[in-house]
């Protein structure tokens, strides 16, 4: 938490959480977005001209998961940082595991109402990390080490009782 994120306390931590859910970086996917889904194939192509290597892949794939994703954007980014960082925190101390489980609460409830499967949600998952990286992957998202590392977990015997999908049936009948 100190090392990476610079998260040196109880408070940094909650505040931390608190920016992720609150914006995180759907909110600069989002405006991207917004930006690139207002230009003309024309227009972004002159744009796309004088930019570099990155931005010139980076704009077009913005329009096509803005498309694909809407307001969800890359939310699933943003919901798994804030759950990692609170088990980070209660690993260290900063949070007891109520109330690590009490600030997760809007966050599943969202992730509840946004996905209908954890393979969307992982999908969403992925685009938003490959996203933030500025690196698209080559391929599909899922043959990714990270896409396949969720495969094998989904698949495994020990562990694929986690992924069952119950989670985004609560309330649908």
């Amino acid at each position: 938490l100190e090392g990476t994120w610079e998260l040196g306390d109880r408070e940094a931590l909650l505040a931390a959480v608190e920016e992720i859910l609150e914006r995180g970086d759907n909110e600069a996917f989002q405006a991207a977005a917004a930006e690139v889904k207002g230009l003309s194939d024309r227009e972004l192509a002159r744009q796309l001209e004088g930019m570099g290597e990155v931005d010139r892949y980076m704009w077009p794939w913005t329009r096509e998961l803005g498309k694909k994703w809407g307001e969800t954007g890359i939310r699933a980014w943003d919901l798994s940082r804030a759950a990692a960082l609170l088990q980070w925190g209660y690993t260290a101390g900063y949070v007891t595991y109520g109330e690590a489980m009490e600030l997760l609460e809007p966050a599943v409830g969202e992730l509840e109402t946004t996905f209908d499967s954890w393979d969307a949600f992982y999908e969403n998952f992925l685009e938003g990390y490959y996203w933030c990286l500025r690196e698209k992957a080559e391929g599909s998202v899922w043959e990714t080490e990270l896409g396949a590392g969720y495969q094998y977990l989904k698949s495994d015997p020990v562990t694929r009782t986690l992924f069952d999908g119950s989670l985004f049936e609560k309330g649908k009948d």
